[in-house]
């Protein structure tokens, strides 16, 4: 699909920018004033960062989505040469902080959309609140990467991606996806809806669901929630 790009300077947020936006559109801005990540939490988005939202038809399974965008970001960066891995559900990590976050939102009735918003820290300085759970590329690299490059870079990876999900299922993304999980195989610790509670990662489903082996054998399907990784 051949998406169109509309850069802002400033936005209060790309995904409700793109709530009037159509299908194979990417919102884009130079920072936001209201940016957001999943439970309403803020997100920290001056300038020098990647803030973009790419809309797409609404699937069956939206989830899929969010997994398709960590996909690629995580692709991309590796040709940059990052060193990081894929964080269930929704972030690309370098370490343990986090270097990029994608939250998506789904439209139902007369809208019909998916809105996949993808927060990448690229040149920006973040807060001194972030120091031990951000990081940006900047770091990582050691060096500046053009913002506008990182977001085409990451679109064009997406779409190579969708292609493949359009064509062969979502079977083989999640392959993908899995092969670069840093969650799976290890012991955490887990803040959901269901309360907190530990166990040992040790699969994510069709549905994008984690299955955590709990102490006592049981085998518990995590749908959402918050992850900590203890070893």
């Amino acid at each position: 699909m051949k998406f169109a790009f509309h850069f802002f300077e400033k936005l209060s947020s790309t995904n409700d920018k793109a709530i009037d936006a159509e299908p194979w559109n990417v919102v884009a801005a130079e920072f936001q004033t209201r940016g957001r990540g999943r439970f309403k939490r803020p997100w920290s988005s001056g300038k020098g960062g990647a803030w973009f939202s790419i809309v797409l038809p609404l699937p069956e399974n939206p989830a899929e989505m969010t997994f398709l965008a960590g996909l690629s970001v995580y692709n991309v960066l590796l040709r940059y040469g990052a060193h990081v891995s894929i964080k269930w559900p929704n972030d690309i990590v370098h370490g343990d902080s986090k270097v990029c976050g994608i939250l998506t939102e789904n439209f139902y009735g007369k809208r019909q959309k998916s809105i996949v918003g993808i927060g990448l820290n690229v040149n920006n300085v973040l807060p001194p609140s972030l120091k031990n759970k951000a990081i940006s590329l900047k770091s990582i690299l050691k060096k500046e990467t053009p913002v506008k490059k990182a977001i085409l870079d990451i679109v064009k990876e997406f779409n190579r991606q969708y292609t493949v999900y359009r064509r062969e299922g979502f079977f083989p993304i999640l392959k993908r996806w899995k092969s670069g999980c840093c969650t799976l195989g290890r012991n955490i610790s887990i803040a959901s809806l269901q309360g907190r509670f530990s166990g040992k990662a040790i699969d994510v489903n069709e549905h994008c669901h984690l299955m955590v082996k709990l102490p006592s054998g049981k085998v518990h399907e995590l749908i959402e929630g918050d992850i900590y990784t203890v070893s």
